[in-house]
């Protein structure tokens, strides 16, 4: 794949004398934008922005999946925290405050949610701040994933454990 472009030149009087075309070959580019997509559905990683300007919150489908939500359902920031299950927020703001400090940094938080139907998974979520000058507006990221069968299985192994201690 090759991305063109044309510059024309004009005399003084506004006619075009002459152009010059240019080519970037894009195909790597091209490539890299399909795998990155091919990489987030065979993980299940679902992906969000918060714009700390305006306040916009963006998430992928499978974000919304994840949370249990319609591919088309608006989705604000608050929402997102509000989904935290109540003994898990202070933990995630904890984490979001050391992100905001820090913005060099990403970091990982576990926590649960608590899905529109009411069920409660768990997810981990990675995050971090994008600024450009410290203290002026940015972005903050993050991706989500379900991790809900591995802490069922974590909870298995302990109580086989607990149970042979007992035996």
């Amino acid at each position: 794949m090759i991305r063109l472009r044309v510059f024309p030149f004009f005399t003084v009087a506004g006619k075009m004398y002459e152009h010059v075309v240019s080519g970037i070959d894009i195909t790597t580019e091209k490539m890299n934008e399909s795998q990155i997509q091919l990489a987030l559905e065979a993980s299940n990683v679902g992906l969000w922005q918060l714009d700390l300007g305006t306040q916009q919150f963006l998430a992928t489908e499978h974000w919304k999946q994840v949370y249990g939500l319609s591919p088309d359902a608006p989705v604000t920031f608050e929402r997102f925290l509000s989904m935290i299950h109540p003994d898990d927020r202070e933990r995630f703001e904890a984490v979001n405050t050391r992100a905001h400090a820090d913005p060099t940094i990403s970091y990982d938080v576990q926590f649960r949610i608590i899905q529109p139907d009411g069920s409660v998974r768990w997810v981990i979520s990675r995050l971090q701040y994008l600024v450009d000058v410290p203290n002026q507006s940015g972005l903050m990221i993050g991706s989500a994933l379900d991790i809900t069968e591995v802490k069922k299985a974590q909870e298995q192994v302990v109580e086989i454990l607990e149970g042979r201690n007992h035996c």
